[in-house]
């Protein structure tokens, strides 16, 4: 029955292992691409970013390569087969000291992120208060236009920047405690409703959950930063298309004046992320 259980840890780990290479070498293709050719279509970029990040949670590679050389007898509940056979006995006890090191680390990484999660949570609820009156209109024009989005917006002393969250069931807007203009306050509502109407914050999410998994894989990390900042210019490129509100060079003042490398928080922009890709 041990023996049973080892090799199902072993599938598992091959399994793992295979995601984890395909996921990397996919980004890897992606900024070979990019270095060579350089980036003309930031839409089409995120889209194969997003396409790479799925072949973590999804086995293409592993199935391709190793489930021709597997079979499984559900009346005995075995696995047998070339990729089996290959296992000798000094592999079970490797594998076994493997699986207890992943389930380590896949602890510790998801005991950090609900730590960090929850804090942070914690410190936007309790910051948060209603927006002042004069930017009610504005608001109520903007939730009628975005009226699948179903979001709030609140002021909290908390934030440095705006931003956007999903809180207590609700999609939220959360911006600094200051005095805005009425263009300002369109050219933030506009951003981060984009972010919302692309539903970036669920992608955000998916990665983390794919980081606690892969925790071993060092390009998952900075694969992640490289989606933000791609998520970042293609809402800045859907909000400073055409508006009678505000023209594309305001826009990119607001960002300027919001993006700061240091904060605590996500930066609103990929301007402060990389610097060079400036849009114009």
């Amino acid at each position: 029955m041990i023996w049973i259980k080892m090799l199902w840890i072993r599938l598992f780990l091959s399994c793992l292992l295979f995601e984890s290479a395909a996921g990397s070498l996919a980004w890897a293709v992606i900024l070979c691409r990019k270095k060579l050719w350089g980036e003309k279509d930031y839409f089409f970029a995120l889209v194969v970013r997003k396409t790479a990040l799925l072949l973590y949670a999804v086995p293409v590679t592993f199935v391709w390569v190793c489930m021709s050389r597997i079979h499984h007898s559900f009346r005995w509940n075995v696995v047998v087969g070339d990729f089996i056979k290959g296992t000798v006995p000094g592999m079970r006890r490797f594998f076994g000291i493997l699986f207890i090191l992943w389930l380590g680390g896949l602890g510790v990484m998801a005991f950090r992120y609900i730590r960090k999660g929850l804090m942070v949570s914690r410190t936007l609820r309790n910051g948060r208060r209603e927006c002042r009156k004069k930017y009610e209109p504005i608001i109520l024009e903007y939730q009628e236009r975005f009226s699948k989005t179903g979001f709030v917006v609140y002021e909290n002393e908390a934030v440095c920047s705006p931003i956007s969250i999903q809180q207590d069931g609700k999609e939220m807007i959360l911006l600094p405690v200051r005095d805005y203009t009425e263009k300002e306050l369109r050219m933030i509502l506009e951003h981060e409703l984009n972010h919302i109407a692309a539903e970036d914050i669920y992608w955000r999410w998916y990665c983390l959950m794919t980081i606690c998994v892969h925790w071993f894989n060092p390009v998952l990390y900075r694969q992640f930063q490289d989606l933000i900042c791609c998520q970042e210019i293609v809402c800045d490129l859907r909000s400073s298309m055409e508006k009678p509100w505000f023209t594309k060079k305001e826009y990119a003042m607001l960002l300027a004046s919001q993006s700061a490398p240091d904060l605590e928080l996500p930066p609103t922009s990929g301007f402060a992320e990389k610097k060079k890709e400036v849009l114009t």
